[in-house]
């Protein structure tokens, strides 16, 4: 099968390549743990290749986004003034516009410029638009089949929920997703197994590809995130 590079060094070895094409992948991470840095680099990579991009954040201004994409060494600005990449800010404060946006504006917008790949960061707060867990999963569904539609590779950036490295804040992306990749913490119960902490990625799930179920340890680098997929953890 065809293979979507991510450009995250060591990554792409556990994907056997990269990501499959045209699937909604979640990546699921607690503070810290590099999750806009893994969307841009996903993004940034398809941009240097010649590939369109959109990426929704309902978090970061476009400046914000921009700058901390620079501060990784990639250069974003270039892109959208081509037209080859679109930054679109989502006001989650303001429900009635947000939803509206959604399902008026983006499908639009998606026919229109027929990205390669998409990131939506964070669906939590998206998720949040909705009031009861029928609505959500109606509408998430729903957003990530027109996504799809259009032959786009989607990244879902969603925060954990607060009992769980695992789960979502709502327990429900994961299962709409075609794959699940992890970013969390791992501490050593005792002090002299590990002297801090260390930042681990996990694929949990990915469908219609082998891929590594190995946990392993990452950096936040300069360059954006690098998988040490050949290290163990302890």
């Amino acid at each position: 099968m065809e293979r979507i590079p991510t450009g995250i060094q060591g990554l792409d070895d556990m994907l056997r390549g990269g990501l499959p094409p045209n699937q909604t992948i979640v990546v699921i991470g607690s503070f810290g743990t590099g999750k806009i840095i893994f969307g841009l680099q996903f993004i940034f990579e398809g941009l240097k290749n010649g590939e369109s991009a959109v990426y929704i954040s309902l978090d970061e201004d476009e400046s914000e986004l921009i700058e901390t994409a620079k501060n990784s060494g990639w250069e974003i600005k270039q892109y959208i003034d081509n037209g080859k990449l679109a930054l679109i800010k989502l006001d989650a404060a303001d429900i009635k516009a947000s939803i509206t946006q959604i399902q008026s504006e983006l499908p639009r917008l998606i026919e229109s410029f027929k990205p390669q790949r998409v990131v939506i960061d964070p669906v939590t707060l998206l998720e949040m638009l909705f009031s009861d867990e029928s609505e959500r999963r109606v509408n998430l569904f729903s957003l990530c089949q027109m996504i799809k539609s259009s032959g786009s590779t989607v990244v879902l950036i969603t925060e954990t929920d607060k009992l769980s490295n695992y789960s979502s804040k709502f327990g429900l992306v994961e299962y709409l997703a075609d794959g699940v990749i992890v970013l969390r913490y791992i501490r050593a119960e005792r002090v002299e197994d590990l002297r801090e902490a260390q930042l681990a990625i996990e694929i949990v799930k990915m469908r219609r590809i082998e891929h590594s179920r190995e946990i392993r340890p990452y950096s936040i680098t300069n360059n954006g995130l690098v998988v040490h997929s050949e290290v163990g953890l302890f």
